[in-house]
């Protein structure tokens, strides 16, 4: 194997991007915080911090004790710019709001902000874009500019914005719903790709799983 410095030296700058994305989050305790608005909180320092749900994941201890139920961030990734800078420098305290109740997306009257809940360099980041626009019950979806879909702030591989749909469909029971989206050619539920194995033993009504799989999974004539 021929050894390659450049592509050494670009795989050490994204580990030390993720651990720098790791360690974004400030771990002091709550009540060194002031409560702004909502879940905006400032310090003595003139900071300003966005309160978010905190998930192991993101967590740079592997001491569960050690794990909180919430993380302020003090600062967000620009996009556009591919700069980082303090939060305070950025949005607008009146106008910010929490666009979904899973708390990934957010929005001032100058920008969309994603919080990402799995690891990854900049956990908190800001989109300079005016066509976006936020679907489903929850509103846990989202489309960039027509070009892109995210998922709870994931973005979806491989689907054709154009030509999104979504359909809620309720279980055997009537207990609850399944979210399942499509472009047409592929179905997924949540941020995965549904394969036939899976829908069969999902709990729905046989008439919806004969119907998926008609569409879906049954070849086609040309």
């Amino acid at each position: 194997m021929v050894f390659n410095k450049n592509h050494f030296m670009e795989t050490i700058k994204k580990i030390v991007l993720v651990i720098l994305g790791l360690f974004f989050f400030t771990s002091r305790a709550q009540d060194e915080y002031n409560k702004v608005k909502d879940y905006l909180y400032g310090d003595s320092n003139g900071s300003i911090y966005v309160k978010v749900k905190n998930y192991p994941l993101l967590h740079p201890s592997k001491d569960i004790s050690k794990v909180k139920d919430s993380i302020y961030i003090d600062r967000v990734y620009m996009a556009t710019l591919e700069e980082e800078r303090k939060i305070k420098e950025v949005i607008d305290t009146k106008s910010f709001v929490k666009v979904n109740k899973g708390g990934n997306y957010y929005r001032d009257k100058n920008h969309v902000y994603i919080y990402v809940t799995r690891p990854h360099p900049f956990p908190f980041y800001c989109l300079n874009s005016s066509d976006i626009n936020f679907f489903g019950k929850h509103n846990d979806y989202m489309i960039n500019d027509k070009n892109e879909v995210y998922y709870q702030a994931n973005r979806i591989e491989s689907i054709d914005p154009s030509k999104f749909e979504l359909m809620y469909l309720k279980n055997e029971k009537e207990t609850f719903e399944y979210e399942l989206y499509t472009d047409g050619e592929t179905i997924y539920i949540e941020n995965l790709k549904l394969d036939e194995e899976r829908l069969i033993h999902m709990d729905l009504p046989k008439k919806y799983v004969d119907s998926l799989k008609a569409v879906f999974f049954t070849t086609r004539e040309k």
